[in-house]
């Protein structure tokens, strides 16, 4: 039994691993009494840590100054506990707490599988909470100047980023919110901010909302669009006949045909197309020792300089995400306009 458990986690993805496990840890570690305080990240404490920097660089006594310093980057730790836990944790709800790791589980395992957004390509996948956790950090400071009395729990940020990344891929899977009502995976986002609206109020669906606009900026981004602009009809009709390509963000309609055993009456069609922007860079493959045997990356509308002087990566148990080929651009295809 001990091998079976120990083999179904070493199955799950990297990065949805990492976070889940550390999750169940902060919790376990908040459980037991140690406090909630260590892992949150907050203005207040940011500026606390810096008037304390600022008080020892005013003192010119050199070991005030170096113990103010390493304190400083010690306390960096907490832009990534801050993402570790969940809300429950803080409002004395530990059921509600277990249900967002879960969440958080079950969506990005799904991102980060061979058959997901990031066709299990770990780099990639990293190099997104990367991104988005640092979208989402300056989105809470920033509200937080204007709103102080705001309490922002980063892990529900991210679980609402992951859920509508994963609603815009799968936009056309049917699930049971709630086990009770079955809806598109698309409007899952919608059916969640009315759901902590309902139960948690005003406050957790700034928190929601936060986390889906930094999903949404990604997605701009890695299509090379406009926020805003994109969501007018037609706004980028031009690539519906142009020459340039795109890859498919969701399933296409003969998978989802397949999968749903003919019903086509209801399908949703692409409207974000990605471009192949915001790649995990090269010196994270190499650091996460992932293999790659390239020289060059590409956009998926650019391609290569010089293709045969590039590689295509040997990938263990999922196919390349497209970063690096041998056969010219990747992702090609037909790109439509941009409505999401």
């Amino acid at each position: 039994m001990a091998y079976s458990i120990a083999d179904n986690v070493r199955n799950i993805p990297p990065v949805t691993r990492f976070f889940t496990i550390s999750s169940i840890l902060c919790c376990f570690v908040i459980a037991l009494g140690r406090g909630s305080g260590v892992f949150v990240l907050n203005n207040s404490i940011i500026f606390a840590i810096l008037a304390n920097l600022r008080i020892a660089i005013h003192s010119h006594k050199l070991t005030y100054i170096v113990a103010a310093v390493a304190q400083t980057i010690f306390q960096c730790y907490r832009f990534l506990t801050t993402f570790l836990t969940p809300s429950g944790m803080f409002t004395d709800s530990p059921y509600s707490a277990l249900l967002d790791i879960y969440g958080f589980y079950t969506f990005a395992c799904d991102l980060e599988s061979s058959s997901g957004k990031f066709k299990g390509n770990f780099p990639d996948c990293l190099w997104f909470t990367l991104i988005t956790g640092t979208m989402i950090v300056i989105s809470t400071f920033t509200f937080e100047l204007f709103y102080p009395a705001h309490h922002s729990f980063h892990h529900s940020m991210m679980l609402s980023c992951v859920t509508y990344l994963w609603s815009r891929y799968s936009k056309n899977a049917t699930i049971n919110f709630m086990g009770l009502v079955p809806i598109k995976g698309y409007f899952l986002p919608l059916f969640n901010l009315f759901l902590k609206l309902l139960f948690e109020g005003g406050g957790a669906v700034v928190n929601s909302i936060i986390g889906i606009l930094g999903g949404y900026l990604y997605q701009c981004i890695q299509s090379d669009t406009l926020p805003l602009y994109n969501l007018l009809p037609g706004a980028y009709s031009k690539f519906v006949t142009g020459n340039r390509g795109g890859h498919r963000v969701g399933m296409s309609e003969q998978a989802h045909i397949q999968s749903t055993g003919g019903y086509q009456s209801d399908y949703i069609e692409d409207s974000v197309y990605d471009k192949g922007y915001l790649k995990a860079p090269l010196w994270l493959y190499k650091l996460l020792k992932y293999p790659s045997n390239n020289t060059k990356s590409w956009t998926a509308f650019t391609g290569p300089k010089n293709p045969s002087s590039i590689a295509v990566p040997a990938t263990t148990g999922s196919r390349s995400s497209g970063m690096f080929s041998s056969d010219g651009p990747a992702f090609r295809g037909k790109g439509y306009r941009l409505g999401d």
